[in-house]
């Protein structure tokens, strides 16, 4: 071989060298450790719940929920999944396998939802002490995004499903249920936040705990339960920051179809959803609060002719289910989906004026009381454990109409409004299934309610102008007058205890403040069936039927946090609302200064890369609440991101940084030659990133290169033959200049 002929090798080899070179690396997005040693595949066993968020092309943003039950066998993982939030099916099944070499830690899968896509889930960082893991998803093109977890139990040890209220202060009762709760008083520990303020339970079983909160709680936290056989978290933080609505401002939400007469309400337990009894329509709607509209409708009995009256609906503190009384029949539907599951025929009414709180359920989800609103009518105790049966039925004597049902918070007693002529309030006992006490007072008890703290009862009187209000400590009582005309039709209280708001014939909901006893009221349009309030106080719904809206009192403003990145990390605003982890979304008064505020999880190798949309800097964000609000947080996996490409089209989940991160992970990722790329880009790009991403004309010319090596990952022979194109150009230009080269020496 000539000299000639070996440098033309040379020259060829070393430009697909740097072809090879410059793909690789531009195109792995990121890489591994290079870490001696191959560890072993993460344990992700146990019971996990945490968020997720992402962009949709129809919706924008979107965020959620997920809880898992997981199981591992050597590196398979597999096991139910259920979903909250702005979603098609809430229901699915991880199947997922775990892996470990010396550049990377993952676990893989695909989650499968019935009858919607399936989703492909990636966690990419871990933190092996703590038990927290997050990562990335993708709906098969259609929307994707990232979720983080945390494990708050093990498959045998305690398990907090939920507390019920979500939201709290000093000496209001909570009730928390789940499974292996019983505790020993003396060696096992129950505390608001790890190693926090010290919670006395007032009962214990296998199943649900209940207890008072003392008055030194102060900072909202998740609780945490240590026994000798392990210790649980509750899924989310129980709030400390209760309060009540502003009453400043009205929004109408109006429904989809004319002529529904909405009557009762609830709000989901997170206060992202309303559910809306429909008396006319026989159906019940689905409010989503943050996006002000109606999101769907179920019928609940589809097929009759006319529609069979819906009156009133309660919502499982568990959050999954809401339950709907009709005539003659009760509805379960989903709570994230409002899809019908089942209907139970039992003996429900309303009446006129309406019954819209003649449904209720015990705080632990347990027992499920209706009303049967006619004269001599009946309560159904239904048992929700044992696939709904009856448990027992309480009926009324001839001349007594049972209206409204409130349950009490220590999960002890359901007190149950009855009209007529013995306009009693009776007190149902859980535990011994008996009517303990007949309290003998009002006008005409209908709509009921019951105080955070356990110690009061608040009843409206119809048709009489009243609220009575009963001391359960003392059997001290009193009565306040709404005013000339003013019939109630439904209250309840804000979970500070502060105010009872409550429905009525006029144009207004009137608000009596629990200390003074005075009365004050704001303008919804038109006479209100039924009255909601949030589950931090913040917001109040109220039903008007002859407009066939719901108008929200508040002045509230959501605001969503979007962490991307695949990192583990969290945010947590001032004042108390984004706690994100768990909660991602929250809303705050319109022009309220709010900080965020991170913290990240170094154990799992992750990193803060930046703030972005209504956030900037390199510490806290702070930013004036206001409509289009959307803070984004960039949390950096230890695989690394795509860091040139991120900076170069401004977000993770752009559609080429995707297709990016796609050959990187089913390519590059997959041989050593790729890995090799893949870690010396992950040393050496953050900087360049940063140096990027402030220089729009250097952003504009890495995107025109970034086009090239994306067109080559979707058109690779194509590609590859504009590639080697100019190679046979550059071997007949050589040979002729070595021909050239050869005849002259051949003249000398």
């Amino acid at each position: 071989m000539s000299k000639g002929q070996q440098k033309q090798r040379c020259e060829i080899l070393l430009m697909s060298i740097c072809v090879l070179g410059i793909f690789g690396i531009l195109s792995s997005c990121g890489g591994g450790s290079s870490e001696v040693g191959e560890p072993p595949a993460p344990k992700i066993a146990g019971i996990w719940s945490g968020s997720w968020n992402g962009e949709d092309p129809v919706l924008g943003p979107i965020s959620g929920t997920w809880e898992a039950q997981l199981s591992q066998s050597d590196t398979v993982v597999q096991g139910p999944i259920s979903f909250g939030g702005d979603l098609d099916c809430a229901e699915g099944r991880l199947d997922a396998i775990a892996i470990a070499d010396v550049d990377t830690q993952s676990v893989s899968g695909a989650v499968t939802r019935g009858t919607c896509p399936a989703v492909d889930w990636q966690f990419t960082a871990f933190d092996d002490v703590e038990f927290v893991a997050s990562g990335s998803w993708d709906k098969q093109g259609l929307t994707m995004g990232f979720f983080e977890g945390k494990r708050v139990a093990t498959i045998s040890g305690p398990h907090v499903k939920y507390v019920h209220p979500p939201a709290a202060q000093a000496f209001d009762y909570i009730t928390i249920v789940g499974e292996r709760l019983d505790m020993d008083p003396i060696n096992d520990s129950l505390t608001l936040g790890e190693g926090g303020v010290a919670l006395i339970p007032a009962t214990v079983s296998d199943t649900v705990i209940t207890l008072q909160l003392p008055g030194n709680v102060a900072d909202s936290d998740n609780i945490v339960l240590t026994t000798s056989n392990g210790e649980a978290t509750s899924p989310k933080s129980l709030s400390l920051g209760v309060t009540s609505p502003n009453t400043s401002m009205i929004k109408n939400i109006v429904l989809d179809t004319a002529g529904t007469n909405p009557s009762g309400i609830v709000v989901s337990a997170n206060g992202r959803r309303a559910f809306v009894a429909n008396r006319s329509a026989g159906s019940v709607s689905m409010i989503n609060v943050e996006r002000e509209l109606e999101q769907t409708s179920t019928v609940v009995l589809p097929g009759t002719a006319p529609p069979v009256p819906i009156h009133a609906v309660a919502l499982d503190p568990a959050g999954r289910k809401v339950y709907a009384a009709g005539d003659g029949v009760v509805a379960v539907l989903h709570a994230q989906t409002d899809q019908l599951l089942h209907t139970l025929v039992i003996p429900a009414h309303g009446s006129a004026p309406p019954n819209p709180q003649g449904i209720a359920v015990s705080p632990d989800g347990r027992w499920l009381l209706v009303s049967e609103a006619i004269d001599g009518g009946r309560v159904t105790i239904i048992d929700v454990d044992n696939n709904y049966t009856v448990a027992n039925t309480l009926v009324m004597a001839t001349g007594n109409t049972p209206r409204g049902i409130a349950t009490s918070p220590d999960n002890r007693h359901a007190y149950i409004a009855v009209s007529g002529s013995d306009n009693e309030i009776w007190a149902y006992e859980f535990a011994t299934a008996t009517v303990d006490e007949k309290i003998v007072m009002g006008a005409s008890p209908t709509a009921i309610a019951v105080t955070p703290g356990a110690d009061q009862l608040y009843f409206a009187n119809s048709p009489s102008t009243t609220i009575n209000y009963y001391e359960l400590d003392t059997g001290g009582s009193g009565e306040v007058d709404l005013g000339p005309g003013v019939i109630p039709n439904a209250l309840a209280i804000t979970p500070n205890g502060q105010n009872v708001f409550v429905a009525s014939n006029t144009n207004s909901v009137q608000i009596i403040n629990t200390v003074t006893k005075g009365v004050t009221w704001v303008d919804v349009g038109g006479p209100s069936s039924s009255i909601a309030i949030g589950p931090l106080g913040k917001r109040a719904f109220a039903t008007v039927p002859s407009l066939d809206k719901v108008v929200e009192i508040s002045n509230q403003v959501v605001v969503r946090v979007s962490k991307n990145g695949g990192g583990i990390g969290t945010v947590t605003s001032i004042p108390e609302g984004i706690n994100c982890g768990a909660t991602c979304v929250a809303s705050f008064d319109a022009g309220t200064e709010v900080q965020l505020d991170y913290d990240i999880d170094s154990a799992s190798g992750s990193s803060f890369d930046s703030w972005g949309g209504s956030c900037s800097g390199s510490s806290s964000c702070a930013f004036v609440v206001a409509i289009g609000t959307f803070p984004i947080i960039l949390f950096n996996a230890i695989a690394g991101d795509c860091f040139i490409a991120t900076a170069a089209y401004g977000s993770w989940l752009d559609p080429h940084v995707v297709t990016l991160r796609r050959f990187r992970d089913e390519h590059m990722l997959t041989n050593a030659i790729g890995r090799w790329f893949a870690d010396l880009y992950y040393r050496y790009s953050p900087p360049m990133a940063d140096y990027i991403r402030e220089r729009e004309n250097l952003k504009a010319a890495v995107r025109v290169i970034l086009g090239m090596i994306i067109f080559a990952i979707k058109y690779p022979i194509l590609a590859g033959i504009l590639v080697l194109l100019p190679v046979p150009i550059v071997i007949s230009r050589r040979r002729r200049r070595l021909r050239f080269a050869h005849l002259a020496n051949k003249e000398e």
